[in-house]
């Protein structure tokens, strides 16, 4: 698989993504490394060649941030593990403003047992917001952790629970 790696220049900070032939592979913290990419996939795929068309990815994250659901870009759903993808795929069906956590996310999958399984293929999820990790907490209720950070963690949690746009938290961008 080759990679394109952009960056996208949003209304507060600026995004790294990966797109593939069929749809996003990869999206970054906010002002993120370039790098950042290097930890799902093999440097020699991906390419900086900036692709043309990229507002279909841009509306859609300053439609998110801003607090509105719109249609998702495309995500290419052939990259991980069989386990990972069937994790993924179900923590895309958490809506928006709820949360769960990763024994309620492994129960709904059908393997109450597997919770840590669970929790491992969420941390390597490459497409986070699209692919809403940000919406697992842990079993006590406390947020956890996050690539990008518990703080972002906790405003995207309160955007989408109360509505309204995304207050970044100082830490952020």
């Amino acid at each position: 698989m080759q990679i394109s790696l952009n960056q996208l220049t949003l209304p507060n900070f600026k995004l790294w993504i990966g797109v593939s032939k069929r749809g996003l592979v990869f999206v970054g913290a906010p002002n993120g490394a370039k790098d950042e990419i290097n930890n799902f996939y093999d440097p020699a795929t991906i390419d900086t060649t900036e692709i043309s068309n990229l507002d279909v990815f841009k509306k859609w994250f300053v439609s998110y941030f801003a607090g509105r659901k719109s249609a998702m870009p495309p995500i290419d759903r052939t990259i991980g593990t069989d386990f990972q993808k069937r994790v993924w795929r179900t923590l895309e069906q958490v809506t928006y403003g709820t949360t769960v956590s990763y024994g309620e996310l492994a129960e709904k999958m059908g393997q109450k047992t597997a919770a840590r399984a669970v929790a491992h293929a969420v941390s390597h999820n490459p497409v986070m917001y699209l692919v809403p990790c940000h919406r697992v907490i842990k079993s006590d209720g406390k947020i956890g952790q996050y690539s990008a950070g518990p703080e972002l963690k906790a405003a995207l949690l309160k955007m989408e629970s109360q509505g309204g746009e995304l207050e970044w938290p100082s830490t952020t961008p």
